[in-house]
């Protein structure tokens, strides 16, 4: 066997070093980024700081004023604050203390790996960086070994080049499981069953469904064993997988009755949403390869390679991967929760699927198998080219997974995907995502801050999901109106006939595509010398408002980014100016003193203005009436310089990128010059 520096694994010492000069490198990364709580964080914060101060596993007295200090001193950004948490689960609550719907298994090990920074006066946030290094350690120096070089890279890729560069430094599982998940993979491509039962049961501890798989590696390395006895190290692997299995459950039986707390505490009804499990993996929205195009490509790569036989997968990793997979999609399908948060747009449980890609890619960057001397100069060539292809894929990964899942970005779940918004708008008919994720996504809200009855409207206002409950008149709800007149619309397009879907709740579920002639019939219509408000209590403001505003309130709309677009049917001009008047707030910080609006009417320029003091203003651009002489439609752009995300301005969690805060505005039509 000849030596290959890329592909011979790593000695013991070696690889050692890499892994400890990773993990501390990857601790000076996370720390380089602001903490921010994310999804169910709190829950996580203040299990560590039970475990740490109180002792238990359960929310105690102590824990509860250390999770109070640690909202307090407002290190973290969003964190919910200690009354609304206390109170999160009621039916958790016990004499003795509280539990959560997340186990302590994450928090706890934290506690152990960096609890010891409390002397130091570190953050809380520190200690699950520290436990977030450790497992990054082990998953390279288990690659190193398996792989030689070739398995580090491999790792970086699949963390760099994919959405998990997101969960780096976030106080959340995911990164926990991907490295279990990771470790276990690679460890039943190399045979070595036992140890990978063992780390398949420790991801178990968060996600109780992927015990399955810890079952099944420990019954294919007892078999495998059967003739042979055990050593006793195998003795203690075995003790110490069915203890890590049995632990969720048997804690959460013994302390609220159920073997997993969302079975009592909601959360999850099992088989629930069977029907849309391939959303994890192909949903515009929230699919893993969806977001991850080149996971996609890794796979067809390693399905040509398996075909060529260029690849050859042990039966024990073909065993595991079917029911990896088949046992976690159906858990999955099991939550009442298809847009969860805490992501950058893919569903975090598509992320459970990441890890299994480690061996597999290790194997394809690998420029021959070794041991195979004697192939052909042909199949030897094919095999390098090969692996030149997945090496370059492998770097586009990167790149493009840096920009997109930079670990900076706030979560972003509440807006279509630009595929997504591509296929509601351009082909509604191709495909409509699952109710829940369709609702959230477009109204811009969870569906439970909704009005009984509403009707939502997708991308370009093509696609409406219409839902009723009882007699509850339908309330349209949108993001951007499309520059619509609902009122326009015929009423059986807010009251479908035929056969409604129905809702677990009793309710009436209704998919409706608009015609052409539907959007013709509702184009919305300016009105001159009428005050337009922005406020939620208003609808003819609304139903103009274009691209480039966020979700209304009370007082009125902000707008989000560089340009925002009002637009609708144009009025009759028949003067010679048209004069447009904006009541307007500013967003303006130490950060951006200066906010500049330039307005233009149908593309011919209407003004400019700069704001400097944070104060309300009224803004008056003006345009000849001849930008609109024969167009059916008006369409008003304000180009906006200097917005800034209250997240930039004061590291909060808010993302929006702010530029004027619009109240209300009034079109009026005279004869005096511009």
């Amino acid at each position: 066997m000849k030596f290959d520096f890329f592909t011979s694994p790593l000695a013991r010492r070696k690889a050692l070093w890499l892994a400890a000069t990773i993990a501390l490198a990857f601790i000076a990364l996370a720390s380089h980024f602001r903490p921010q709580r994310v999804g169910d964080g709190s829950e996580y914060y203040a299990m560590y700081g039970t475990i740490i101060h109180g002792h238990r596993t359960y929310m105690t007295p102590q824990g509860w004023d250390a999770y109070d200090k640690l909202v307090r001193k407002g290190r973290i950004t969003a964190m919910v604050d200690t009354d609304t948490l206390r109170h999160t689960f009621p039916s958790l609550i016990q004499q003795s203390g509280s539990d959560f719907n997340h186990f302590w298994m994450y928090p706890g090990l934290a506690a152990v790996a960096g609890g010891w920074t409390l002397f130091v006066h570190a953050k809380a946030h520190m200690g699950f960086m520290i436990l977030h290094a450790i497992l990054l350690g082990c998953l390279v120096f288990v690659a190193a070994r398996s792989f030689g070089w070739a398995g580090p890279l491999a790792v970086f890729a699949l963390i760099a080049g994919s959405p998990l560069l997101w969960f780096i430094d976030k106080v959340h599982t995911e990164f926990f499981t991907f490295c279990c998940v990771a470790i276990a993979s690679t460890l039943i491509f190399q045979k070595r069953n036992f140890a990978s039962a063992a780390w398949l049961a420790l991801a178990s501890t968060q996600n109780i469904s992927i015990g399955a798989s810890a079952v099944l590696m420990l019954s294919i390395a007892v078999w495998n064993r059967r003739d042979r006895g055990f050593s006793p190290m195998q003795v203690c692997m075995i003790g110490l997988t069915l203890a890590l299995i049995a632990i969720h459950p048997v804690y959460y039986f013994f302390r609220v009755g159920v073997i997993d707390p969302q079975l009592l505490a909601g959360g999850a009804k099992i088989g629930a949403n069977v029907s849309t499990m391939y959303a994890w993996f192909f949903d515009p929205d929230v699919g893993l390869f969806t977001n991850w195009p080149l996971g996609l490509v890794f796979v067809l790569c390693i399905l040509v390679a398996i075909g060529r036989k260029h690849l050859k997968l042990p039966g024990s990793f073909v065993a595991f991967l079917l029911v990896f997979i088949a046992t976690n999609l159906y858990a999955q399908s099991s939550t009442e929760n298809l847009n969860s948060g805490a992501t950058i747009d893919v569903a975090r449980y598509g992320l459970w699927y990441v890890g299994l890609f480690l061996p597999l890619l290790a194997s394809l960057l690998v420029r021959r198998e070794r041991g195979q001397e004697n192939e052909s100069k042909t199949s030897s060539a094919s095999s390098r080219a090969g692996a030149l292809v997945v090496t370059a894929l492998t770097l586009c990964s990167i790149a493009y997974g840096s920009r997109q899942f930079n670990p900076s970005r706030a979560e972003h779940y509440l807006e279509p995907t630009p595929l997504s918004r591509w296929i509601q708008a351009k082909h509604p008919t191709w495909y409509t995502p699952p109710d829940q994720i369709f609702v959230d996504r477009n109204a811009g809200q969870s569906s439970a801050s909704l009005p009984p009855s509403y009707a939502v409207a997708g991308p370009e206002c093509r696609k409406f999901l219409v839902v009723e409950r009882g007699n509850a008149p339908v309330q349209p709800v949108a993001k951007d109106w499309c520059g619509l007149d609902l009122k326009r619309l015929p009423d059986a397009i807010f009251h479908p006939e035929g056969n409604p879907r129905m809702g677990t709740d009793g309710s009436r579920i209704h998919t409706v595509i608009l015609s052409e002639a539907d959007l013709v019939r509702a184009k919305a219509r300016f009105l001159l010398d009428h005050t337009y408000s922005m406020s939620t209590d208003s609808v003819d403001g609304a139903q103009l408002l274009g691209a480039g505003w966020n979700t209304r309130e009370a007082w009125g709309v902000w707008s989000e980014g560089s340009t925002s677009v009002l637009t609708g049917i144009a009025p009759q001009c028949t003067s010679r100016t048209l004069t447009i008047d904006l009541e307007v707030n500013p967003f303006l910080t130490p950060k951006n003193r200066v906010i500049e609006v330039g307005a233009s009417v149908n593309g011919t320029a209407a003004g400019t203005y700069r704001m400097s003091e944070a104060s309300p203003a009224t803004l008056r651009f003006q345009a000849p009436c001849t930008a609109i002489v024969g167009s059916k439609t008006l369409t008003i752009s304000f180009q906006i310089k200097g917005a800034i995300s209250p997240k930039t301005a004061y590291g909060v969690a808010d993302a929006r990128v702010l530029g004027i805060g619009l109240k209300s505005f009034r079109l009026t039509a005279s004869d005096s010059d511009i």
